[in-house]
């Protein structure tokens, strides 16, 4: 298995954001609540990535919106 790189915790954070974007989307409650909660999990393994590759030595990425539910 290859180790996770900063690119793939770039990848990552677009996905969060693309999960934001159907939230806003979303008519029914429950379907914006889960997608709220995917972009919740997809920003979390963005900032394990970070985390990992930090004790690699490489940056740190941009920070990221860390509150999901208040811009939504």
């Amino acid at each position: 298995m290859t180790p996770l790189s900063q690119t793939d915790a770039e990848r990552f954070r677009k996905e969060a954001e693309e999960c934001l974007e159907l939230a806003e989307k979303a008519e029914n409650p429950l379907d914006k609540e889960e997608w709220l909660r995917l972009a919740e999990d997809w920003l979390k393994l963005a900032q394990e990535v970070e985390r990992s590759t930090r004790f690699s030595g490489d940056d740190p990425l941009p920070p990221f919106r860390t509150s999901l539910h208040a811009n939504v």
